[in-house]
């Protein structure tokens, strides 16, 4: 029983943390998308 209690928290924490570097990864790559927006827009 303490075994699997063990395993649910592991998951949760897991299943926790991968959404917050998915969350992460997605704030990145919209601010490096309306940079690179920036300087297309001022090449122009």
């Amino acid at each position: 029983m303490t075994h699997n209690l063990y395993n649910v928290a592991l998951f949760t924490i897991f299943t926790i943390m991968e959404e917050r570097v998915s969350i992460f990864f997605l704030i990145v790559i919209m601010k490096k998308g309306s940079y690179l927006l920036k300087e297309k827009q001022e090449q122009m």
